[in-house]
């Protein structure tokens, strides 16, 4: 099912806005982990990136007309000694500055929500991301409720990679009834392993792994 013309970085944090509070449905910390994922994914697709022995190389550095995809390929160029790709993903969120913001700026740019600013408890900054454009953000979670709940096992490349995203950083539950949570768990966990798709992207199942383990070795050191 192909979902719209939409950047699948702006697909994935729009389905990570809970419409009923205004707040994300996961740390946007954590959620960095699932843009620079996309990121990298889509660098690799586009010829950009290319998997050698597990390391990350640069095979092509020309535009490719995202600002946030052309820094995340520059991060890697400037790199001299290469790195495993997990090690990238655990890497990027720290070098792409303010990732998630600048994503939730372009959709309010193109009219998809507004970003309200506030202070809670008159001290602390806080936000709120009011979806205003919901027939976007139904049509993305929709397809990926469609693609789960029907088992479908070759979607197009934006709805595996949104799927796959949500899954690796705890959001894609939210997109469901708990009857329906019980129904696509082996499902969901399949997603997770890298082994739900019939083709997916090269190095999908790499990246979901290592957002998970960076999503993990942060909340450890939190606690």
């Amino acid at each position: 099912m192909q979902v719209n013309d939409m950047r699948i970085m702006e697909m994935f944090m729009l389905a990570a806005v809970n419409t009923e509070n205004g707040k994300l449905y996961n740390y946007g910390s954590y959620l960095n982990y699932g843009l620079s994922g996309i990121a990298v994914v889509e660098l690799i697709s586009q010829g950009k990136l290319a998997l050698e022995d597990g390391k990350l190389i640069v095979t092509d550095s020309s535009s490719t007309r995202d600002e946030l995809l052309d820094e995340t390929l520059q991060v890697v160029a400037d790199r001299p000694a290469q790195r495993k790709l997990a090690s990238w993903v655990m890497l990027l969120p720290h070098k792409i500055k303010k990732q998630d913001r600048r994503v939730m700026e372009r959709l309010e740019d193109n009219g998809i929500l507004r970003i309200e600013h506030g202070r809670l408890l008159g001290l602390f900054p806080s936000v709120r991301y009011i979806v205003t454009n919901e027939t976007e953000r139904d049509r993305i979670v929709n397809a990926c409720r469609e693609i789960l709940l029907k088992g479908e096992r070759a979607p197009a490349h934006d709805m595996m990679l949104v799927i796959s995203m949500a899954a690796a950083t705890n959001c894609i539950d939210k997109f469901f009834t708990k009857e329906e949570r019980r129904s696509i768990k082996d499902s969901v966990k399949q997603v997770k392993k890298g082994t739900y798709f019939e083709a997916g992207s090269t190095g999908m199942s790499e990246v979901v792994s290592a957002i998970q383990k960076a999503i993990t070795a942060a909340q450890v050191a939190a606690t």
